[in-house]
């Protein structure tokens, strides 16, 4: 008898093989309502429950190793998913454009995220996360409002909250070390990383080291931002078209990268930290209302306009002209007269 006609393989619209029907394998395309594994499943395969539209809810037990590749990608009629710690593994768009989707919480066990994984669920609006968030784990849900990162958490990849229009505001974990490139990039109602308070002003987290290229990018309603001593690298475009007015970088960052500050356009204030010795090319184009701009260490800075010149193609850069900080020379040669060169700064 071909064993897709064995009633004893069947519980509750699943199909499972092995010893103790432990393996699930197979699921009725017309399966409704409430979907509830069997405490022994250890995987949901890859594809398993791919565009059915008609469960709503999935009790996964405490036990599950692997959600498989596409396992419930685009499954419109799933609105809520609770992810146990037991979890290690989460395929690649796993719940890829699950439109019907508000709730999700991802176990701390999770070591291996795949792309996409919540990518245009674009209804999700809350979200726990106990494990490291992968490469475009929440692109493009644009009504994700409500965050939570728990202790453990040390990286946010690529993409990972990029075009999340509605997130404004969460608690950053000191645990977080990484942002990836494009990590918030779109986020344009982004304030800052403290649920509770009211004020706009962003601090990246005292662990962070490494904020990507167009992290924030295109975030309108930045207003204040403070780069710690612990930031050690900064991608090109990192802040570009964002909202922010006033930026503080403190002793301990050593660059301004390129384009890092490029088309911000409402940008007016500016302090940079004596430790800074370089500044990129075009870190402040398109910067036109910067006007009170405050070197930390006016000394030894020069620029040049490609970073292979000779002695006799670089512009040496008075500590005078660089105190004229207030509507004055600093601002203007930041935007303007040397915006298209690099800058370093030689410590003797």
């Amino acid at each position: 008898m071909d064993q897709w006609f064995d009633e004893t393989k069947w519980e509750n619209g699943l199909f499972y093989l092995g010893q103790n029907n432990q393996y699930l394998v197979g699921c009725q395309k017309d399966i409704t309502g409430t979907i509830e594994l069997k405490a022994t499943t250890k995987v949901i395969p890859d594809n398993l429950f791919a565009e059915i539209n008609t469960f709503t809810d999935l009790i996964i037990p405490n036990g599950l190793v692997t959600i498989g590749e596409k396992a419930f990608y685009q499954c419109a009629g799933l609105t809520s998913i609770t992810i146990p710690d037991s979890v290690e593994s989460i395929g690649t768009q796993a719940f890829f454009g699950c439109k019907g989707l508000t709730n999700a919480v991802i176990g701390s066990g999770v070591t291996a995220m795949g792309d996409k994984v919540f990518a245009e669920s674009s209804y999700l609006t809350t979200v726990t996360i106990g494990s490291d968030i992968g490469t475009e784990a929440f692109y493009s849900c644009k009504k994700l409002t409500d965050v939570e990162i728990k202790e453990g958490v040390t990286s946010i990849g690529d993409y990972a909250f990029c075009g999340c229009s509605n997130l404004a505001s969460f608690d950053l974990p000191e645990c977080v070390t990484s942002f990836g490139d494009y990590a918030f990039m779109g986020c344009s109602k982004l304030k800052n990383f403290d649920s509770k308070s009211t004020d706009s002003i962003l601090t990246i987290g005292n662990k962070v080291t490494s904020i990507g290229q167009y992290a924030f990018a295109n975030c309108d309603d930045l207003f204040k931002v403070i780069i710690p001593d612990n930031v050690t690298s900064i991608g090109e475009m990192a802040f570009s078209s964002s909202g922010i007015y006033d930026c503080i970088i403190n002793e301990g960052v050593k660059s301004i990268s390129d384009k890092m500050f490029y088309n911000c356009q409402y940008l007016n204030k500016i302090t940079i930290a004596g430790s800074v010795t370089s500044i990129g090319y075009q870190a402040f184009y398109g910067c036109l209302k910067l006007k009170q701009t405050t070197f930390n260490d006016l000394a030894g800075w020069r620029c040049t306009a490609n970073k292979e010149a000779t002695d006799g193609e670089i512009i040496e850069i008075s500590a005078s002209a660089l105190s004229a900080n207030e509507g004055g020379t600093a601002s203007d040669y930041l935007k303007n007269t040397y915006c298209n060169y690099y800058w370093e700064k030689v410590v003797k």
